[in-house]
């Protein structure tokens, strides 16, 4: 059977339109179940001497999943960073009309407890339109990177803490945490995912790890929602 397509544009869009979720843009002729990928990258001012090789990342990522027939149609991703704010660069969309990836820049401390909260925001309604929407869907992933520790107030830290850790420990979330640099603090990083232990990247291999991340969720995508689909193991964990 031929997988659904998606409307053309006849120009591409700009960073702003890109930014808008538009409700008819949900491709309602597109019964693929969804994969719900939420980025939330350290974009902190000590994250300076890697940016490109994360830029270079995320780039190769999106470039993967959209080569794929099925994670094309079903993967949905955005873009959450922090530093020096927590900030929504990229909403939920078809890949197919995320063709450019934000350019990253490095800057500012590192508000990761409201980033993930914003993130988890994100998510949620995301699940929820799916299930207005009678679209089924996999359980979202929420792949998080930093090379610190969280500066926010102890509260907002503590609140994302438990909201990823309920939401994960209920089979309603996977996370992804990733230390990058010999800073970043696993035992931090443990706090937001009781169910997968942090790793920490080998030197700047995130072409490597984004390489991992488009080979798993290609997988996903192909599996029925609610199957278990083993990891395939990483070459990029520093051990």
């Amino acid at each position: 059977m031929e997988l659904p397509k998606f409307l053309q544009h006849e120009s591409p869009k700009s960073p702003e339109e890109e930014l808008k979720f538009e409700e008819t843009d949900f491709a309602s002729d597109n019964p693929t179940p969804r994969l719900a990928v939420c980025l939330c990258l350290d974009t902190s001012a000590s994250m300076a001497p890697c940016m490109d090789e994360l830029n270079e990342g995320v780039r190769s990522f999106y470039e993967e999943v959209q080569k794929d027939p099925n994670s094309k149609y079903s993967l949905e991703i955005a873009i959450v960073t922090f530093g020096p704010e927590a900030k929504q660069m990229r909403d939920f969309q078809p890949l197919d009309q995320q063709t450019r990836p934000p350019m990253l820049t490095a800057n500012g401390g590192t508000p990761m407890g409201e980033a993930i909260n914003l993130a988890l925001d994100l998510l949620e309604q995301r699940k929820k339109l799916y299930q207005e929407n009678g679209i089924d869907y996999y359980q979202p992933w929420l792949i998080l990177m930093t090379d610190g520790i969280p500066t926010d107030p102890p509260q907002t830290v503590e609140t994302a803490a438990r909201r990823t850790a309920e939401t994960a420990s209920n089979k309603k979330l996977t996370v992804f945490p990733v230390a990058i640099g010999a800073e970043a603090s696993l035992t931090a990083l443990q706090r937001f995912s009781p169910v997968n232990a942090p790793q920490r990247l080998q030197g700047y291999k995130f072409r490597e790890l984004f390489g991992w991340f488009s080979v798993n969720a290609i997988n996903k995508s192909k599996s029925v929602p609610g199957q278990d689909v083993p990891l395939t193991p990483p070459s990029w964990v520093q051990y």
